[in-house]
């Protein structure tokens, strides 16, 4: 899987990074041209969130395709994960989620 240069100094997998609604739009805009940047850019996006989401895009890349449809179950790692400020959360939801 190709890795996408991303303005924190981190080089992520295509496939965690996709997770991101917000990467995976940007991907299929540009298309493959993306990969030959030297770093894409993601407007309106801190450093500490970006870092936040790629983790959890990290720990889920391999999780099953459910189309949309949602478990409430949320496992003991989720839980940590999410044990954040609500700033911090509002903004994780933006990058990740549509």
């Amino acid at each position: 899987m190709p890795e996408l240069p991303l303005p924190t100094n981190h080089i992520a997998d295509q496939k965690a990074a996709e997770c991101s609604y917000l990467i995976r739009n940007l991907c299929a805009y540009f298309g493959r041209e993306i990969l030959t940047r030297e770093i894409i850019p993601l407007p309106n996006v801190t450093e500490l969130v970006l870092c936040k989401v790629l983790e959890w895009c990290e720990h889920h890349k391999n999780d099953p395709d459910t189309g949309g449809d949602r478990s409430y179950d949320i496992d003991e790692w989720d839980q940590k994960y999410f044990s954040v400020d609500e700033e911090m959360l509002f903004e994780i939801i933006l990058v990740r989620f549509p």
